[in-house]
C-alpha cells in the first residue's frame, strides 16, 4: 500500500459529499486507502461513509466507535491502523481541490530522501459567512526543520503528505493532548524536513465544529502550553530541550500578558518565569518575542 489516507469524522454528514469527491477524484495510479475513524455522532456521517464504503469496498476502511472517545484517541487508534508507506490527512469538514495532490506530493518525498513530510498551501472557508480567505500561516521557504515548528507550525494537516512508521503513538500521555497535529509534526522532523509546495490543494473548513480556530486566544495558548509540557517529557526529544524550553517561557508569557491583573494564573505564570530566570533565558525568550511582533508587524 502506497498511500493511507486518514481522516476523522465527527457529526460531518453537510460536509462529507465534497470531502470524498476531493479524495475519490484523485488522478492517482497507485494503490491507496482512505482509513475513517469515525467518532460517535449524532447525524448521518456513519450512514454516509457506509454508503461511500459500499461503493468503494477495496479501498475505505472505517472503524467506528460507538461511545464518543474524542478527537485524540479517535486519531490515535485511526493512525495505527494505516499501512500505507505515507500517510495523507484529510478530515472530513475539509476537503482537497487539486486532483493531482498526491501525485505531487509523492514524488516530492520519493525525490526528496531527507523530507518526511510534504505540506502546501490551503485556502481557508470561513462556514459561518460563506468566504475563502487566505492560508493562516506566514510560509517563507521551501524547507521547515524541527526547530522552524515548534517555534510557529505552519503546516496545516488537511495538506500534509508524510511518511509513515517513524512516529509510535501509543502513548497513553498523547491522549490528555488536545491537538493532534503539532506533536506529530515535531517528532517526524527528528527524522528530516519538512518540503513546502507552494501550490493550493486543500481547503480548510472553519466552522463551529472547527474547535480549535474559533478557541480564544488564551485558550490556544494554553494547550499549546500542554503539547510543549508532553514534548518536554520524550526522551527521544531531549536533544531539543532547549528550543522547546524557550518556546515554552515565550507561551507563558504571551498567556500571562493577556491575562487580567485578577487573574491567579497570571502570577503564577510570571512567578515561573521568574524562577526559572537565566541570561541565556530571557535572551532567547526575548528574541522570540521581538521575532513573532515583527512578523506580525510585518502582515
Amino acid at each position: 500500500m502506497l498511500i493511507s489516507i486518514l481522516s476523522l469524522v465527527y457529526n460531518h454528514a453537510p460536509y462529507l459529499a465534497a470531502f470524498f469527491e476531493g479524495i475519490l477524484s484523485q488522478k492517482f495510479p497507485h494503490q491507496y486507502e482512505i482509513v475513517i475513524g469515525i467518532d460517535e455522532s449524532s447525524d448521518s456521517s456513519l450512514d454516509i461513509c457506509r454508503h461511500y464504503q459500499q461503493q468503494n469496498p477495496d479501498i475505505i476502511k472505517i472503524i467506528e466507535h460507538k461511545e464518543r472517545v474524542g478527537m485524540i484517541s479517535n486519531f490515535i487508534a485511526t493512525y495505527n491502523a494505516c499501512s500505507g508507506k505515507y500517510i495523507a490527512v484529510c478530515e472530513g469538514d475539509d476537503y482537497w481541490i487539486d486532483n493531482q495532490k498526491l501525485t505531487k506530493q509523492v514524488a516530492v518525498l520519493e525525490n526528496n530522501v531527507d523530507a518526511v513530510i510534504c505540506f502546501t498551501d490551503i485556502k481557508i472557508f470561513d462556514q459561518e459567512n460563506g468566504s475563502f480567505h487566505p492560508n493562516w500561516a506566514t510560509i517563507t521557504k521551501d524547507k521547515y526543520f524541527i526547530k522552524d515548528i515548534i517555534h510557529s507550525n505552519s503546516i496545516s494537516f488537511c495538506s500534509t503528505l508524510f511518511r509513515n512508521k517513524i512516529v509510535k503513538l501509543n502513548d497513553e500521555s498523547y491522549k490528555g493532548l488536545s491537538m493532534a497535529d503539532w506533536p506529530l509534526y515535531i517528532q517526524l522532523l527528528r527524522s528530516g524536513h519538512a518540503f513546502f509546495l507552494n501550490e493550493q490543494t486543500a481547503v480548510y473548513r472553519r466552522s463551529f465544529l472547527s474547535s480549535y480556530s474559533k478557541t480564544p486566544v488564551v485558550d490556544q495558548l494554553l494547550k499549546k502550553k500542554e503539547t510543549i509540557k508532553y514534548l518536554l517529557n520524550l526522551p527521544e526529544l531531549c536533544a531539543y530541550n532547549k528550543e522547546l524550553m524557550k518556546a515554552y517561557f515565550y507561551i507563558i508569557y504571551a498567556i500571562a500578558i493577556r491575562l487580567k491583573g485578577t487573574d491567579v494564573r497570571r502570577n503564577i505564570f510570571l512567578k515561573e518565569i521568574i524562577s526559572n530566570f537565566s541570561f541565556d533565558n530571557v535572551v532567547l525568550s526575548l528574541k522570540a518575542i521581538f521575532h513573532r511582533l515583527s512578523i506580525n508587524n510585518n502582515n
